[in-house]
This record gives C-alpha cells, sequence and structure tokens, in this order.
C-alpha cells in the first residue's frame, strides 16, 4: 500500500509540474520581486522539483493537491487502526472463550 501511494503521490506532482511548467501564469503578482529569494516556503516546492519562481495561482494549486492527499491518508489511517482495534478486540474474545470455555 505505501508504494501504491507513493507511486500516485509522484504521478500527481508530475502533473502538476508539467502543469506549471507548461501552463499560463495563474495569477499577476509581480514574479520580479520573489527572484533572488528563497524562503522556507518556497524551499519545498524546489525540493519537490519546482521552479523558484512558480506563480502564486500554481503553488495554490498544489497546496490543495496536497492537501486532498493528505485527507486521503488520514482517513487511511482511520481506517487502518479501526480494523486492528477490531482485530485486538475478536483475537481477546476468542482467547477468553479458549480459556474459560465459553462460560462467561
Amino acid at each position: 500500500m505505501h508504494k501504491n501511494s507513493c507511486q500516485g503521490l509522484q504521478i500527481v506532482v508530475e502533473e502538476l509540474k508539467s502543469q506549471v511548467l507548461g501552463g499560463e501564469d495563474l495569477d499577476s503578482e509581480d514574479k520580479e520581486d520573489r527572484e533572488g529569494t528563497i524562503d522556507d516556503k518556497m524551499k519545498a516546492f524546489v525540493d519537490l522539483g519546482f521552479s523558484s519562481n512558480i506563480s502564486f495561482g500554481h503553488r495554490s494549486t498544489v497546496r490543495s493537491e496536497f492537501m486532498r492527499f493528505l485527507r486521503l491518508a488520514y482517513l487511511l489511517d482511520f481506517v487502518a487502526i479501526d480494523s486492528m482495534g477490531k482485530m485486538v478486540m475478536y483475537s481477546l474474545q476468542s482467547f477468553m472463550d479458549m480459556l474459560y470455555g465459553g462460560k462467561l
């Protein structure tokens, strides 16, 4: 499951990169103000392979896609924890039934 989620995330990042590199500007912010300075937020985008002068609109698109992925990760975590909890309860109940012969 981990391998599939990493591959899916990589596909989404690659699609976003192609959209950013080949797409039009999604905002009218002056890019000259941002050139030459990379803050911590921009460093994260650069580490993912985006250019350092990515527009605000494209950054917003990337953030929204990652928020969608994070919501999916939270849902999968909840389902996994719930399933493990049910397995533990079933195992304990089976053990108690075996130990006391079903006389509880």
